[in-house]
């Protein structure tokens, strides 16, 4: 996770053509995944940001499980540790 300025590099790929403020998810090369826009007043609304990271969570969470049922014997998140369920996220 990250925070960029709208005036650097990465912030004016990450928000071209975007009216401030604005969130994105990214994946580290910088491609988008989504983003949220300001509403009519001009604001991010707190629980859009939280909908848009627990969807994209749910959809990581989910390749992490498919991912582990090729492997064996089968695994579950709760059946590893922290460190072996990071190295099979996307």
């Amino acid at each position: 996770m990250g925070l960029a300025d709208a005036r650097t590099p990465i912030g004016q790929i990450l928000a071209a053509g975007e009216k401030l403020p604005v969130a994105v998810l990214a994946t580290p090369e910088g491609t988008v995944v989504s983003k949220i826009v300001p509403n009519k007043e001009g604001k991010l609304k707190v629980d859009d940001l939280e909908k848009l990271v627990e969807s994209e969570m749910k959809r990581r969470e989910g390749a992490v499980e498919e991912k582990m049922k090729c492997l064996t014997p089968p695994f579950t998140a709760a059946s590893i540790s922290a460190r072996e369920f990071a190295v099979l996220l996307p």
